[in-house]
């Protein structure tokens, strides 16, 4: 475990490296339906910041960029994999020397306080080492009004691999009790491929 990524794992799709890293990326990346759900689910003005923890292959930096050219993008990810692949996704969009994309996970955000607008998670909350740390972390890193959006695999997804992944709702219990200790708020959306809840900082 590198002492740069507290909480990263050698699992390949957690912190996914070398080739298999790269075809679990490849693997990753064919599916964007979840990613098209939370989309709509980001209310992001023009000109907005959206950093996203544990980006991926770039799923969803790719579908904000294409939505909205001004839109900021920042983030991190504990693989060098992902970076590299999240990047080529942006540059066929013109968008990679714009995006501010690091290593990093979870729990120590690179970035300033009140740096983002949105900060949101699809598929990643669940492995995060100390969810409590990383939500206050999120917290400092949100504006004023700003909101955190978490998603997970959603349970009655037609997608059996989705379904198979999906959280108990003890967790999504634990985590939403989480979210209003932190945030004082917190709201639930049941979606095709995914299971979300927002968050507003206040």
């Amino acid at each position: 475990m590198s002492d740069d990524l507290p909480g990263a794992t050698l699992n390949p799709f957690r912190v996914p490296s070398g080739p298999l890293g790269r075809l679990a990326g490849w693997v990753m990346g064919r599916d964007d339906s979840a990613h098209r759900q939370v989309l709509g689910l980001l209310a992001a003005k023009t000109g907005a910041c959206v950093c996203e923890i544990g980006f991926g292959p770039g799923q969803l930096l790719k579908l904000l960029v294409a939505r909205d050219s001004a839109v900021q993008v920042c983030g991190v990810d504990p693989s060098p994999v992902m970076l590299a692949q999240a990047h080529r996704r942006l540059s066929r969009l013109g968008a990679a020397e714009r995006a501010d994309l690091r290593l990093g996970v979870a729990g120590a955000l690179p970035f300033p306080d009140r740096h983002a607008d949105h900060v949101v998670a699809v598929n990643t909350a669940a492995m995060w080492p100390d969810l409590q740390a990383a939500l206050v972390d999120t917290r400092r890193v949100l504006r004023p009004g700003g909101t955190l959006l978490i998603a997970w695999h959603s349970a009655r997804s037609p997608r059996r691999i989705q379904r198979t992944l999906a959280q108990p709702e003890a967790w999504w219990g634990e985590t939403a009790t989480a979210l209003r200790q932190v945030f004082g708020n917190v709201e639930r959306h049941d979606l095709t491929y995914t299971t979300a809840c927002t968050a507003t900082a206040s």
